[in-house]
């Protein structure tokens, strides 16, 4: 099949423009730290609809939980990721109809496993010192959800599904070994109940990266 010239300089562009950022001279602190450990606390309120009339905050309270993340800064401008989050959303009690029922979901406890990027903002320019350091993040990952039950009775089983999300932060250094960082999320966790819609959050993350 041929590649029309337009789609296949723009793919070729890209190209290029990843592998300059990924090829970057590391310096300071990401040259002589960049690994990172990385354990953050999370509290994340729900958006969007279940299904129609009904919407995800109906039927859960805002989540906690954390994560724990490992990364590794290739250069001043771009590390690569891995890591799990755990966040647990407590059932609230609703009134459904047709018929009218009234009850409560059991808890949501998702556990997410994901990979992703982080592009740190001003150092894309070349490597520069700053008090703090802003990024841009990437993820990709699977989510795994408990069963779902109604009042004891089970409406659907334990399931995985794809999930991403897109956000941003900053990282303050404390010392040569360690900085806090806060970070905004959009979270898709996929489809915990295939009659719904999306879990959709926005989690807030507060947390210390370690750099053996």
């Amino acid at each position: 099949m041929t590649v029309p010239r337009f789609k296949r300089c723009t793919w070729l562009g890209s190209m290029s423009f990843l592998l300059f950022l990924l090829c970057l001279p590391a310096s300071g602190f990401a040259e002589e730290h960049p690994l990172g450990i990385s354990l953050a606390f999370r509290y994340a309120g729900l958006t969007g609809d279940e299904e129609s009339g009904v919407k995800w905050s109906d039927l859960y309270d805002n989540g906690i939980g954390g994560s724990l993340e490992i990364s590794y800064r290739t250069n001043p401008a771009v590390a690569i990721l891995g890591g799990i989050a755990y966040d647990q959303f407590a059932g609230t009690d609703i009134t459904l109809c047709c018929p009218v029922i009234t009850g409560k979901f059991n808890d949501q406890n998702p556990l997410t496993f994901y990979v992703g990027a982080k592009f740190y903002i001003l150092q894309m320019a070349g490597p520069a010192k700053n008090p703090a350091d802003p990024y841009l993040r990437l993820d990709l990952g699977l989510t795994r959800f408990d069963k779902l039950e109604f009042e004891g009775i089970t409406v659907g089983d334990p399931v995985t599904k794809s999930s991403w999300d897109v956000g941003v932060g900053v990282d303050v250094p404390l010392s040569p070994l360690a900085a806090f960082f806060v970070e905004l999320k959009y979270q898709d966790y996929g489809k915990p109940d295939q009659a719904g819609d999306t879990l959709r959050a926005y989690p807030i993350s507060v947390g210390i990266r370690y750099s053996p």
